[in-house]
């Protein structure tokens, strides 16, 4: 807001930043308390002085967290470790102190790329929640199993497999020869339960939703603005063409259906959806419902705030700066 000012103060010794203090215009503060050779945080205070504190390992890895102004001579309400290997994946584990004062442990595998693969999290019931992500040659996730149980074994460093007819949740995608996402397939068990399909036309990108939901395609502008968007009246038609391989490529192709408001009496030109104008700088200056013709029109000035606004059905009225 115009006139309002915010000032950070900044503690140096010997030339190295030590310390910052932010203050608002309100006379709030956050402080930050930095370690001189690192420059890594060691304390931060939010505005309402609740202090957290934090520990790190030789590589500048966070090993403890002390959070709501706990003191570091207590256990810490997080601890991290950290098992980097060239032979199996490597893994980040985690201990959240939970209300007993013991720690709660959960794990998250790596791959070579130090891309994430698994978590394990611990159950009531014992065992651990296992969640995995599956990357194709191109370095695409293609597959995700959400959260199965694994009764066998609590969280560790140890990667663990699954059949897909035992997973009770699990997403698979498909991508286009430019990488985009076409297919979205829910599968329980290896038994499909339903799929969302993308079409890419140019400026114009359509998608049908799985049974239940209502398809829509949308406009965007060359800066990648949303122009437009229409909902179907009629279902199109989806077909698709699967690829093969490691790194497969499908192609789907969306036809047919309507994108007609059903008005009365009957009319064959208005479209069920939005659109969407900006003036000459780039600000959302329009909106209009292309079935029923109201129109949302919003001024600016020349900083870009708000002055005015037209809303359907209702006067103008004017909108002051930086307030109500």
């Amino acid at each position: 807001m115009l006139g309002h000012k915010t000032h950070t103060d900044i503690t140096m010794l010997n030339g190295v930043t030590t310390a910052t203090k932010t203050t608002n215009a309100l006379g709030q503060s956050t402080a930050t308390t930095i370690a001189p050779l690192r420059g890594l945080p060691l304390t931060t205070t939010d505005l309402n002085s609740v202090t957290s504190a934090m520990r790190y390992d030789g590589l500048g890895r966070t090993t403890a967290v002390w959070g709501a102004s706990r003191p570091t001579t207590q256990s810490a309400n997080a601890q991290f470790s950290y098992q980097i290997s060239a032979t199996v994946p490597s893994a980040v584990t985690t201990k959240v102190l939970n209300d007993s004062v013991g720690y709660v442990t959960s794990t998250a595998l790596f791959d070579a790329m130090l891309r994430p693969i698994q978590t394990q999290k611990p159950t009531p019931q014992g065992g651990r929640l296992v969640t995995n992500t599956f990357y194709d040659t191109r370095g695409w996730v293609w597959k995700t199993n959400n959260p199965w149980w694994d009764s066998k074994s609590a969280p560790n460093g140890t990667l663990v497999g699954v059949d897909d007819a035992q997973v009770p949740d699990q997403n698979v995608i498909a991508f286009d020869g430019v990488g985009r996402q076409v297919l979205s397939t829910s599968y329980f068990q290896s038994q499909v339960k339903e799929q969302t399909a993308t079409a890419y036309y140019g400026d114009r990108t359509v998608t049908v939703p799985p049974t239940g939901g209502v398809a829509t395609q949308t406009f965007t502008d060359a800066l990648g603005r949303t122009t437009e968007t229409d909902q179907y009246t009629t279902s199109p038609t989806v077909s698709v063409s699967a690829g093969s391989g490691q790194a497969p490529i499908t192609t789907v192709s969306i036809t047919g259906g309507s994108t007609k408001a059903v008005t009365s009496p009957p009319s064959t030109d208005k479209t069920q959806g939005v659109s969407y104008t900006f003036d000459t700088l780039g600000h959302p200056a329009e909106v209009t419902n292309l079935a029923s013709g109201d129109v949302w029109h919003t001024d600016y000035d020349t900083l870009g705030q708000v002055t005015g606004k037209k809303e359907a059905a209702c006067p103008a009225r004017p909108v002051r700066p930086g307030g109500a």
